[in-house]
């Protein structure tokens, strides 16, 4: 698996809370490289804060971005969520296991839409 991780990160290094400064950045270009990377890739991973924040927004969108994020499976890595309602996702309770999947049917190339933690724990786990 190629975990392809995304982040919208100031020039001084802050990641933290894209949704209160990043929206008056994204134009045009922002949403072509959104598609093009949700099109190369075969599913979604993310954490919880990132799913509860996606969820609110994305089932009901219907621009070519909403169209491939919803049509996409999803993982939820999550130790505090008990289900998750959005359509093809998949709750991970152990973030562990979003490294350990099985590669015959692990997607080939994964967006992940929480870099720092997730792609921190999978990194670790994958040495």
């Amino acid at each position: 698996m190629r975990l392809v991780a995304s982040a919208h990160v100031t020039l001084d290094g802050v990641m933290g809370a894209p949704e209160k400064w990043s929206f008056q950045f994204f134009d045009e270009d922002s949403e072509r490289q959104s598609l093009d990377e949700l099109v190369a890739a075969d599913a979604v991973l993310m954490g919880r804060v990132t799913y509860e924040g996606f969820v609110e927004y994305w089932p009901s969108a219907t621009d070519p971005i909403a169209e491939r994020m919803n049509a996409l499976p999803k993982y939820v890595v999550s130790t505090t969520l008990k289900d998750v309602e959005w359509n093809n996702s998949t709750l991970i309770a152990d973030a562990s296991r979003a490294k350990s999947r099985d590669s015959r049917t692990s997607p080939e190339a994964t967006s992940c839409s929480s870099p720092a933690p997730i792609s921190r724990t999978v990194s670790e786990r994958r040495t």
